[in-house]
């Protein structure tokens, strides 16, 4: 039986890979919402490190520049336009990207892979204009 189960999941793997997205895209809104409780798994040190501990120095200072101070804030950005907006902002190179995008992962703030962020920045997903 449990095996019947697991060939169910797989032949829907697009439905299920979209309920994530949706789940994803969800968490981060609520990170968003000021007037909701921003404890989804985070603890409230982690989204209130300043951007200059998981971002290189250029980088954090570009961020400062657009008032992005604490991961939370980096998380509110991202919850609105796609970890690919940050690419749009003046003075973010890729590989500056990529260390951040990183960096955030080894801290538990992204639930998801980096391989699968890397992967939608090539083929344009996760960019919710």
């Amino acid at each position: 039986m449990y095996n019947s189960i697991l060939k169910g999941l797989k032949l829907k793997k697009d439905i299920l890979a979209t309920y994530r997205k949706r789940a994803i895209d969800a968490r981060f809104l609520s990170l968003a919402d000021n007037n909701k409780n921003i404890n989804v798994g985070q603890e409230e040190w982690i989204l209130q490190l300043p951007v200059c501990k998981v971002a290189d120095t250029r980088l954090a200072n570009v961020l400062y520049n657009q008032d992005v101070r604490t991961v939370k804030d980096l998380l509110e950005i991202v919850s609105g336009r796609g970890w690919k907006s940050l690419l749009r902002i003046e003075g973010v190179g890729k590989t500056s990207y990529y260390h951040l995008l990183s960096k955030l992962q080894m801290i538990g703030v992204m639930d998801e892979s980096l391989d699968r962020i890397l992967a939608g920045h090539s083929i344009g997903k996760f960019d919710n204009k």
